[in-house]
């Protein structure tokens, strides 16, 4: 099966979701195509945090820098604006401070540490929570 017919079958499950959202980027031509960007939000009804979603964005290393990050973060935004909701949320890594900056550039704000939330490589990462208010 084509990287293609994987998404389509993901995206099929939660098309009809409408407390979830995903957003492809793609690069290619004809039938060639690669995904070098992603960003998958959710929102959990009937608990506290039901104004907030939490969200991954992910975007491939030789493609950052270009633009797709904060296109996709964009489209992300309108969407739980559309929503009414008031919040975004999202962790990334401690050691990852390209992201850290980026996060920071579209307004988000460090809220939490979990100092010993994983192993990678043999060693102990941290966890950063990050969220942002939408007025």
């Amino acid at each position: 099966m084509s990287e293609l017919a994987d998404i389509a079958t993901f995206l099929s499950g939660i098309g009809g979701d409408a407390n979830r959202f995903l957003r492809i980027a793609l690069t290619g031509t004809g039938s060639e195509h690669r995904v070098v960007g992603t960003v998958d939000a959710w929102t959990i009804k009937g608990y506290r945090t039901e104004h907030d979603a939490l969200f991954g964005l992910n975007v491939h290393p030789d493609f950052a820098g270009h633009g797709i990050g904060r296109r996709l973060a964009e489209a992300l935004e309108s969407w739980a604006r559309e929503r009414g909701l008031r919040r975004l949320t999202t962790w990334i890594r401690a050691h990852n401070a390209r992201g850290a900056r980026f996060a920071q550039r579209l307004g988000f704000r460090q809220e939490a540490i979990s100092p010993n939330h994983a192993v990678i490589d043999g060693r102990v990462s941290a966890q950063v929570s990050l969220g942002k208010v939408l007025r």
